[in-house]
C-alpha cells in the first residue's frame, strides 16, 4: 500500500492534483500524507460529501469528497487516494484521483484570468506554469464545510452502568 509521508523544504512547494477537472496546488505544509486508499468505513447519516472515515496509522479520519460538495453528483472513483490534510485543529482527508505531484515554483501570481471549476473563495495564489495553476487554502475549503458535523448528528446511548451519586 503506498503511504507517503511528506515533508516540506521551501514555501514554495506545492502538491499539484485535480479538482474538478482543473489543476490545483496546496501548498506541502498543510499535507501530512497520501495514501491509496485500501478501506472506507461509512457512518450512517454523515453528509454525502464525507465519504467515511479511513485509518491513517492509529489515527481515524474523515475523508471529504470536494467534487460532491461542489455539487457534482457522483464522484470519480477509478483511484482512490486521500491526502491528509493538517490543519491547526482538524485533520481531514481529501478524495482525489491521481498521485499528486510535489513540485516547487517560483512565479507565484496574486491574479490571473482563467475559469475556475470551484469557488473563487478558496483561492489564494495563482502558481504560473504552462498554465496558470490555481494554488487552494485548505482552511478555506474547510470552513465551507460549514457548521454541520462531519459525522452527522450525534446520538447518545447509556451503555454502561448509571453514573453513581
Amino acid at each position: 500500500m503506498l503511504d507517503q509521508k511528506l515533508s516540506s523544504e521551501s514555501e514554495l512547494e506545492y502538491a499539484v492534483f485535480e479538482l474538478n477537472k482543473q489543476r490545483v496546488a496546496i501548498k506541502l505544509e498543510f499535507l501530512e500524507r497520501f495514501n491509496i486508499v485500501s478501506e472506507i468505513i461509512k457512518i450512517p447519516r454523515a453528509p454525502r460529501f464525507v465519504l467515511g472515515v479511513i485509518r491513517v496509522e492509529r489515527a481515524i479520519i474523515p475523508l471529504i469528497d470536494l467534487e460532491i460538495l461542489l455539487g457534482k453528483k457522483e464522484a470519480d472513483r477509478n483511484n482512490s487516494i486521500a491526502l491528509v490534510i493538517s490543519l491547526k485543529e482538524n485533520v481531514f482527508a481529501i478524495h482525489i484521483n491521481n498521485i499528486p505531484k510535489v513540485q516547487k515554483f517560483d512565479k507565484i501570481s496574486n491574479e490571473a484570468s482563467i475559469k475556475l471549476n470551484f469557488p473563487a473563495e478558496w483561492v489564494v495564489g495563482y502558481i504560473e506554469d504552462e498554465e496558470f495553476i490555481p494554488i487552494v487554502d485548505p482552511n478555506l475549503f474547510w470552513i465551507a464545510l460549514g457548521d454541520e458535523e462531519i459525522v452527522g448528528p450525534s446520538l447518545t446511548y447509556n451503555i454502561g452502568k448509571e453514573d453513581e451519586e
